[in-house]
């Protein structure tokens, strides 16, 4: 770890990282300040009279104060960012963080690097835990600065503190175990010859979109629902919006119905967030030691199988379940 950071926790990597982090929100906020209803709006989403329009966006009738100005609806709004920023943590976390991860390992691979660490005395959890630690870390350092205004919007939005941190707690653990899995498949696609960190991006880009907003469809499909962190964002709403906000196109009440209503051997698991929440991590944990499995013995001997037989039975036998 000590290795990767001071090779990536430069002057200029840091400052890159926090001017990136702070135009991105600077960004988003401009993007919702531009939304925000002006004088003369008759109807809007972020007005405070009664509903006047209900298809895709719902719309208010405005209410003027007096000055001529549109009372605005400051929870709705902060509701709206909050979601934004959690839907763009996620998805930049996995997706770049995995990138990052197997570009280093094959860019070691190819340098002759690789082989060096493999001599070294410290174990393989050792070695590869400080690749986890280490070589993501302006990416790390770019979340936690965007961390104040996501906590500042969602207690304006007046979702509760310990649901913000059980998400953060499932975001971690999906971290983990996402990028335990990019580290065994940069050690098992050498062969890809410098291709394997934009395929396996472009694969996580590709279920992050077909797993958010996914709803339950009772088969075992549904397990890819407790492997994507984003099937938490429904909990988020704060319940007065869960008919008015959409999370990628969806309606978050109908979300919401099929997961409450989500069971396993009779067990209602996404009745509500401690549940769900619980589910994920139960799962993040089980599949994660199955890969250290995997990366323990492919880390010290790239000829070997990635599993032995044993654990292969065990794994099928876990997979039923």
């Amino acid at each position: 770890m000590f290795r990767e950071v001071k090779g990536r926790l430069k002057t200029r990597n840091c400052a890159i990282a926090l001017g990136v982090s702070v135009f991105s929100q600077l960004l988003l906020i401009f993007a919702f300040v531009e939304k925000l209803p002006g004088r003369g709006i008759v109807r809007h989403r972020y007005c405070t009279g009664g509903m006047e329009t209900k298809y895709y966006y719902v719309k208010y009738r405005c209410l003027m104060d007096s000055y001529g100005n549109p009372n605005i609806n400051w929870q709705l709004w902060w509701t709206d960012i909050f979601i934004w920023m959690s839907a763009i943590g996620i998805f930049t976390l996995l997706i770049v963080g995995t990138y990052m991860l197997i570009s280093d390992l094959d860019r070691e691979e190819r340098r002759g690097t690789l082989n060096f660490i493999r001599l070294s005395p410290q174990s393989t959890q050792s070695i590869l835990t400080g690749k986890l630690l280490g070589v993501p870390i302006l990416l790390y350092v770019a979340s936690i600065l965007a961390m104040p205004l996501h906590l500042w919007s969602g207690v304006a939005a007046q979702v509760p503190l310990g649901l913000i941190f059980t998400f953060y707690g499932v975001t971690f653990a999906s971290c983990v175990f996402f990028y335990s899995a990019a580290l065994l498949f940069g050690l098992v696609s050498s062969w890809m010859g410098g291709f394997q960190a934009w395929f396996a991006s472009g694969m996580m880009l590709f279920f992050m979109t077909g797993t958010t907003a996914m709803p339950i469809l009772e088969n075992p499909m549904d397990l890819l629902n407790l492997l994507s962190p984003s099937t938490l964002l429904a909990y988020l709403v704060p319940d007065q919006f869960v008919e008015y906000v959409r999370i990628f196109g969806s309606s978050t009440d109908d979300l919401l119905s099929y997961l409450h209503d989500w069971r396993w051997f009779h067990l209602q698991i996404g009745s509500n967030e401690v549940t769900i929440a619980g589910c994920m991590v139960l799962n993040y944990g089980l599949w994660t030691i199955w890969i250290w499995q995997a990366l323990n013995r492919r880390f010290r001997n790239p000829n070997s199988t990635t599993l032995s037989k044993a654990h292969s039975y065990w794994l099928v036998g876990g997979l039923e379940v």
